[in-house]
Protein backbone atom coordinates (compact mmCIF):
# COMPACT_ATOMS: atom_id res chain seq x y z
CA UNK A 1 0.00 0.00 0.00
CA UNK A 2 1.05 3.59 -0.42
CA UNK A 3 1.19 6.46 2.03
CA UNK A 4 -1.59 8.24 0.14
CA UNK A 5 -3.89 5.22 0.40
CA UNK A 6 -3.47 4.98 4.18
CA UNK A 7 -3.59 8.72 4.83
CA UNK A 8 -6.65 9.05 2.58
CA UNK A 9 -8.34 6.27 4.55
CA UNK A 10 -7.53 8.02 7.84
CA UNK A 11 -8.50 11.49 6.59
CA UNK A 12 -11.88 10.11 5.43
CA UNK A 13 -12.44 9.10 9.07
CA UNK A 14 -11.49 12.52 10.44
CA UNK A 15 -7.86 11.76 11.35
CA UNK A 16 -5.53 14.59 10.33
CA UNK A 17 -2.27 13.49 8.67
CA UNK A 18 0.77 15.22 7.20
CA UNK A 19 3.75 13.85 5.27
CA UNK A 20 7.01 13.65 7.19
CA UNK A 21 9.33 16.38 5.97
CA UNK A 22 12.51 14.55 6.87
CA UNK A 23 13.84 11.08 6.30
CA UNK A 24 16.38 11.32 3.52
CA UNK A 25 17.60 14.90 3.68
CA UNK A 26 19.63 14.27 0.52
CA UNK A 27 16.29 14.17 -1.35
CA UNK A 28 15.20 17.61 -0.13
CA UNK A 29 15.12 20.07 -3.07
CA UNK A 30 17.42 22.52 -1.31
CA UNK A 31 20.21 19.95 -1.39
CA UNK A 32 20.61 20.52 -5.14
CA UNK A 33 22.08 23.93 -4.20
CA UNK A 34 24.35 22.74 -1.40
CA UNK A 35 27.62 20.90 -1.58
CA UNK A 36 27.13 17.55 0.12
CA UNK A 37 28.10 13.92 -0.09
CA UNK A 38 25.91 10.84 0.27
CA UNK A 39 27.52 7.64 1.48
CA UNK A 40 25.58 4.52 0.61
CA UNK A 41 22.10 3.94 -0.74
CA UNK A 42 20.19 5.07 2.43
CA UNK A 43 17.22 2.71 1.88
CA UNK A 44 15.67 3.28 5.32
CA UNK A 45 15.93 7.06 5.09
CA UNK A 46 14.45 6.92 1.58
CA UNK A 47 11.54 4.79 2.79
CA UNK A 48 10.76 7.18 5.66
CA UNK A 49 11.01 10.13 3.27
CA UNK A 50 8.56 8.59 0.79
CA UNK A 51 6.19 6.65 3.06
CA UNK A 52 6.30 8.33 6.49
CA UNK A 53 3.57 10.56 7.86
CA UNK A 54 2.47 12.25 11.04
CA UNK A 55 -0.90 11.71 12.67
CA UNK A 56 -2.52 14.82 14.12
CA UNK A 57 -2.04 14.78 17.86
CA UNK A 58 -3.16 17.45 20.26
CA UNK A 59 -2.52 17.59 23.96
CA UNK A 60 -6.23 17.03 24.49
CA UNK A 61 -6.21 13.76 22.50
CA UNK A 62 -7.33 11.16 25.01
CA UNK A 63 -7.16 7.39 25.16
CA UNK A 64 -10.47 6.96 23.29
CA UNK A 65 -9.24 9.00 20.30
CA UNK A 66 -5.89 7.17 20.27
CA UNK A 67 -7.66 3.83 20.35
CA UNK A 68 -9.91 4.92 17.47
CA UNK A 69 -6.86 5.81 15.34
CA UNK A 70 -5.28 2.44 16.14
CA UNK A 71 -8.54 0.70 15.18
CA UNK A 72 -8.69 2.59 11.87
CA UNK A 73 -5.13 1.51 11.04
CA UNK A 74 -5.95 -2.09 11.93
CA UNK A 75 -9.08 -1.89 9.75
CA UNK A 76 -7.01 -0.56 6.85
CA UNK A 77 -4.36 -3.26 7.24
CA UNK A 78 -6.98 -6.01 7.41
CA UNK A 79 -8.70 -5.18 4.15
Amino acid sequence: FSRSELTGFLEARGVETRPIVAGNIAEQPVMANLKHRVVGDLPNARRIHRQGFYIGCQREMGAEAREAVAAYIQEFMGR
